[in-house]
Parts: C-alpha cells; structure tokens; sequence
C-alpha cells in the first residue's frame, strides 16, 4: 500500500512539473507588444512618434540622462553587455532603439531582437565612445551593423559618451564619461569600430565592439567578465557570481507581424520633425560639416553589402573587429570584380546619409537569415584603433544641457 501511496505521489508531482513546464514555454512563445508595454508602464509614458510609431519615454530621470549612461559593460559570452540596476533596462537596452526627441527627451522604439547593447562604437588610443542605434539601425542578419553605423544612420555627436580607456572597467560610468561639450572634438580623432554580427551556428548576435585584450591592458579597474545564462522566469537579469543570469524572451514572429498598437493609451503625438540625431545644437555649423566629412572620408566606399559585419577568430579565442583598412580592401576589391574591366579605375561610390523622415515599422517582418561571411584570422594587436590623440578644447561651444523642456542635441 505504501509503495502504491509513493509512486501516486510521484506521478502526481511529475504531472505538475510538466504542466508548469508547459505554462512557461507558452507563456515565452506568446510574449509581444503587449509585454513591452505592461513592463515599462510604471516608469514612464507611451507615445506615438510619426514613421516610429508606438515609443515609451522615461519619466523618473534627471536632466543630464541618457540611454547607456547608468550602467557599465561586461564582456561575456556574446561580446560587450550594458548592465544597469534600472528597472527598464531588460528591455531598453536588450530590445529596440533610442531616439532623442527635442523639448521632450529621449524615446524608445521597440525592436524583437535580444542582444548585449545596441550601440554605435567610437575609439581611439586614449578614449572609447558608444552611442544608441537609432530605429532606423534595422537588424539584418546577413550585414548585421558595421563601421558605417554613423553615416548610415545620421548618428551625430551628442548621441555619443566617450570615456578616457582608463576608466572603461568603471562600475558606474555616469562618473567618468567626459562633458558632452567636448564631443566635437574627440568624435573627429576617434575611428568607428562598431560590429555587431550574427553567429548562425548559435543563433545569437554578437557585440564585438572594442577588443578586448587591449582594452583590459589600459583599463584602470577589471573589466569583468560573465557567462549569460538564461532566466527560466520572467525576472530581472542579475549577475551571479561569474554568471550574468539573463532575461530575454524570444519572440512568435506571429506575434510580430500584427504590429504595436497603442489605441488611446498614447499620452501624446511627437511629430517627425521633433526627432534629433545627434547634430541639433551639438556644434557650429562649420564645426558640424567637418565631422561629417571625416566620418564619411573613414568609411568611403564601404556599404553593409560589400562591408558587412563579421566576426573574427583571435588568436586568444576571443572575436574582435576587423581592421578598417582591411575591410576597406575587401569592399575595393569586390567592387573592381564586379566592374567591367574599362570602368575598374573608377572609384567605389559614398554611404548615403539616411532620409531625415525614414519609414520605420518596429514590428515590421525581420529579413530571412542568411549565411555570414565566414570568419578570417587576425594576429594579436592587428585590429588596433587609431592612435590618433584628440586635443582640449581651449574655448568649447557649450550647448545647452538635456532636460526633457529643453532642446534636444
């Protein structure tokens, strides 16, 4: 009778943990928009931005806040992760993108791809940047987001937070990232490094970003690293030990195609020409067409189909960025093979700035995956920045600061 009592138990109890099991799978399969909108509710509005749509807007936030300032980054299994102790950040800095909305403050726009941080990368020997993808940064698989993110996305300089490489490893880098008014001039000595690429084999986006070892021999403080594991409860990621213990639900593309809908829950109406990228006042006119020309000189001739992001096999095991001059070889030398043999001495075309008033649907159909380049072979220390080093600046162009009754940069 006993043994009967114990395997009944047993049974019984097997019989919950499946079904529990279950309840949690579909619970994972059928998070959407609505997700979104249920987690960021307490601590800010919903909005509605003309070609972004539905965009949530912090509220509990001082004037000088920004995406990617509360926080500091880890190197884990999927390259550079923006860890902060904010209750939006599972979602703001995993999902979606930021922009800047002038005289009402920064804005998020839902995206559906999990990664470590969706930001833009800056750096040189002294100083390393990082800025918010803004929405028109669409994730596609095959080119992911290369050393064209700031001209092909408009990426001005106030997006940006540079900190000296010293202060990388800081746990807080609201504390060290530099004045804002001194963008103009570090952006125009820095060289973009941005790589965020696909690992098909695994599924995952990778943030390669700065390389790693030459940034651990300049930080001040270890830069830490983690291994991600994945929550199998929707609960805030933390960080565990050696582990960063993640939250990142994967999407139904069923539940993407309907798109976001805010109905009347909208606070308010944002129209296009509200949104800054970075430029608005940031610099002097004069000041602003140098920085673009620079920006547009280091990337001439590199577009995401003959320059797409990949990944590369250090030495040490670790995946770093490729040398600009190397991918610059690569795309000339793939455009001379598709050139007729008279119009070879022809040089490559520019990127295109994008439109000011792009059409951007967050929940739109993401493309279809395909196959990445395959990785190259990179020696120690090959991939380095430039080491070019930004002066002072004497007599800076001091713009306003950023309070969400301000102009926005």
């Amino acid at each position: 009778m006993k043994t009967k009592r114990f395997f009944s138990a047993m049974l019984l109890t097997w019989l919950v943990v499946i079904s529990l099991g279950a309840s949690q799978t579909r619970a994972e399969l059928q998070v959407s928009f609505s997700w979104f909108q249920d987690s960021l509710a307490p601590y800010g509005e919903w909005v509605t931005i003309d070609d972004y749509g539905p965009a949530w807007h912090p509220l509990a936030v001082d004037e000088t806040w920004s995406p990617y300032l509360d926080g500091y980054w880890a190197y884990t299994d999927d390259g550079w992760t923006w860890i902060s102790d904010e209750p939006w950040a599972d979602v703001t800095y995993h999902y979606g993108r930021w922009t800047a909305v002038d005289g009402y403050g920064w804005c998020w726009v839902p995206g559906y791809e999990w990664a470590p941080a969706w930001v833009s990368w800056r750096a040189n020997d002294e100083y390393v940047g990082w800025a918010p993808l803004p929405p028109e940064a669409l994730w596609q698989p095959a080119t992911g987001i290369s050393v064209w993110a700031d001209v092909r996305y408009d990426i001005g300089p106030a997006y940006y937070h540079f900190c000296h490489t010293r202060d990388f490893g800081e746990r807080n880098l609201r504390n060290v990232v530099i004045s804002r008014d001194r963008n103009t001039t570090v952006i125009i000595n820095t060289t973009n490094i941005t790589n965020i690429n696909y690992l098909p084999s695994e599924n995952r986006i990778f943030n390669a970003g700065p390389v790693l070892t030459y940034v651990e021999q300049r930080s001040a403080r270890p830069i830490p690293r983690y291994r991600i594991e994945d929550h199998s409860t929707f609960q805030r990621s933390r960080v565990n030990g050696d582990a960063y213990i993640a939250m990142r639900p994967r999407f139904n593309a069923a539940n993407r195609s309907a798109g976001p809908s805010l109905g009347r829950s909208a606070s308010r109406h944002i129209p296009q020409a509200q949104v800054t990228h970075g430029w608005r006042h940031s610099a002097l006119p004069e000041e602003q067409r140098h920085i673009q020309e620079r920006m547009h000189a280091e990337v001439r001739g590199l577009t995401p189909e003959n320059t797409p992001a990949r990944h590369v096999v250090h030495r040490d095991g670790g995946l770093v960025p490729a040398a600009l001059a190397e991918m610059r070889q690569r795309a000339e030398s793939s455009a001379r093979d598709r050139q007729p043999a008279d119009s070879r001495s022809s040089r490559a075309g520019t990127i295109p700035l994008s439109p000011r008033t792009p059409t951007f649907h967050p929940a739109q159909a993401r493309p279809t995956v395909s196959t990445p380049p395959k990785p190259i072979e990179r020696k120690e220390g090959s991939s380095k920045a430039s080491s070019s080093r930004p002066q002072r600046i004497d007599e800076p162009h001091k713009g306003p600061a950023r309070p969400s009754t301000h102009p926005m940069p």
